[in-house]
């Protein structure tokens, strides 16, 4: 046999290929079992682990105790029942006005507005400032994922203005900003993923090059009202201890 034969070169490519994987297995099963990996998991490892563990606890609880003072998250759970109580309102006005005879895009996500809203209506006490955050992801995630379901009849040039204060005033009002963040970017996606599944010119007017420079805007707008009612509230907390302190000094 050629000893050049390209039969044998490919083979002994694969067997070296093979020998060398080998090795390298066996490389790695001797690391892994080997005490100063177990010293280092167990040491530094561990020891780095905790440490961002601790500094991730701390922001988070920072998170809650800076954003807002417990005045400001009382007031924030106020408004957004009041403001869930509109929702249903109007999303009942619209599913009425369907079964007459008019022509409403989103009944499902009608639907859902309004079962949220009939819901927190009827126990407004479940919106409190320790789960507040987690009732607005949850809100924000069914609306999406409501739009979601009805995708061969949805428009994203209807997908984007559809809700749109609602979803602004509910963000000024969550708690953490970190939530909004999430929100806000599940629902950018969602509309990028819209606009790529639609024919012109919804695909190109809704593009990603349109669609991200308004949800940032967006989003602008949100920490502007929002540090707008967190100034607003902690100069009016501010204004009530002083007029107490000038009062037990006359």
């Amino acid at each position: 046999m050629d000893a050049m034969d390209p039969s044998v070169l490919r083979y002994g490519t694969l067997v070296l290929q093979a020998a060398t994987l080998l090795k390298l297995i066996f490389l790695l099963v001797s690391f892994l079992r080997s005490a100063s990996l177990r010293s280092f998991c167990s040491g530094t490892l561990g020891a780095w682990i905790s440490k961002y563990h601790k500094q991730i606890q701390s922001w988070w609880r920072r998170q809650g105790r800076d954003s807002a003072s417990a005045e400001l998250d009382e007031m924030r759970c106020l408004w957004a029942r009041r403001l869930m109580t509109v929702i249903f309102v109007f999303a009942m006005l619209r599913l009425i006005l369907h079964e007459a005879g008019a022509s409403h895009p989103y009944n499902l996500t009608n639907l859902v507005m309004a079962t949220l809203g009939l819901f927190f209506f009827s126990f407004p006490r479940l919106i409190n400032p320790s789960s507040h955050d987690v009732w607005y992801v949850a809100v924000m995630l069914s609306l999406d994922a409501s739009i979601l379901v009805q995708v061969p009849e949805v428009d994203v040039r209807d997908v984007v203005p559809f809700a749109f204060a609602g979803r602004i005033l509910y963000a000024v009002l969550a708690k953490r900003i970190g939530c909004v963040v999430f929100c806000v970017l599940v629902h950018l996606l969602q509309a990028i993923q819209l606009s790529r599944s639609q024919e012109d010119p919804p695909g190109i007017l809704y593009g990603a090059h349109n669609l991200i420079p308004m949800f940032l805007m967006m989003f602008v707008c949100i920490i502007a009202v929002r540090r707008l009612v967190r100034e607003n509230v902690v100069l009016r907390v501010d204004l009530q201890k002083r007029t107490v302190e000038l009062g037990a000094v006359s």
